[in-house]
């Protein structure tokens, strides 16, 4: 991940580099950050207790831009304070009523991007950066964002983990990557594995050339959310392998309608409208039918 904050990162060393990268824990008001802490006064001034801030760096990797960000979680709302320049900008979510969380892991560059109506009554879509060995400090916003529960549980994990168990000769990447995504009190009802669909391009000179229409993915459906778990396009392929992965976490009651249909070349696929006018279009091949008809059943 780059230092695009400073735009002198050819001139830092590579640990100076890395550690830019990261997100931070402010731990005291004096350590917030000159360009916030006027903004962060006036919206805290009632609170009695200094929350947890977390800051995430400015970043510019696969292609897209990420402006650095400010936030903390109190009483369930998540405040983001979003830097570009001198100006701030601050968007404020509901995490019971967030529509969907995607999280992104490529190697040491991750993300997680929270999609939700703000308490000005707007639809607002919020990405945080940040070097992957920093992943842990978003434990707290994840489970809270995927509404994971507080007291015992109801279900056994290991016992739901094992209705994956099916993938372990064909996708152990997305069989492991499916198991550890599992809220702990959630069942899962039905999942399908579909690999990377790929379609002749052209021959050239006797040689058959191929292009990705689609890359692997795994859609679990759970009594508690959709998630589907998919490689980046974005990431070359080596020996048939992507690095990482794009986890997409939709509660149920974001989940207005699934529709589904047929693509080019014969494929299907599953639109899963969702409030907010969202929607999000899934391929899969021809001999899923039967499958996705299931599934569809198991939805609005």
């Amino acid at each position: 991940m780059t230092n695009t904050e400073h735009g002198g990162a050819s001139t830092l060393t590579g640990s100076k580099q890395t550690m830019a990268s990261w997100a931070r824990v402010i731990e005291a008001p004096e350590d917030i950050p000159p360009a916030y802490q006027d903004v962060y006064a006036a919206l805290t001034q009632n609170t009695p207790k200094f929350p947890t801030l977390i800051l995430t760096p400015a970043s510019r990797e696969l292609s897209r831009k990420v402006n650095e960000k400010l936030f903390w979680i109190t009483d369930n709302f998540l405040t983001v304070l979003e830097r570009d320049g001198k100006q701030i900008t601050r968007h404020q979510f509901n995490l019971d009523t967030l529509r969907d969380v995607e999280v992104g892991t490529i190697l040491l560059y991750s993300w997680i991007t929270i999609s939700g109506m703000m308490q000005t009554g707007e639809f607002a879509v919020s990405t945080f950066a940040f070097n992957t060995a920093t992943l842990r400090h978003f434990t707290t916003l994840l489970e809270q964002a995927r509404g994971f529960p507080e007291k015992a549980l109801s279900v056994a994990p290991h016992t739901e983990q094992a209705k994956l168990d099916y993938l372990q000769a064909s996708a152990y990447k997305f069989m492991n990557f499916g198991k550890s995504s599992l809220r702990p009190d959630a069942r899962i009802l039905s999942s399908l594995w579909q690999p990377e669909i790929r379609v002749k391009s052209f021959d050239l000179l006797g040689v058959k050339l191929y292009r990705t229409i689609s890359t692997a993915h795994l859609l679990i459906i759970t009594d508690k959310e959709i998630i589907l778990i998919r490689d980046d396009p974005r990431i070359k392929s080596v020996r048939g392998a992507r690095h990482g992965g794009v986890w997409r976490y939709i509660p149920r009651r974001s989940l207005v309608a699934a529709e589904l249909g047929e693509s080019t070349g014969d494929l299907l696929s599953i639109t899963l409208f969702l409030t907010d006018n969202g929607h999000l279009d899934i391929l899969f091949t021809p001999e899923q039918r039967g499958a996705l008809s299931e599934i569809q059943s198991l939805l609005p």
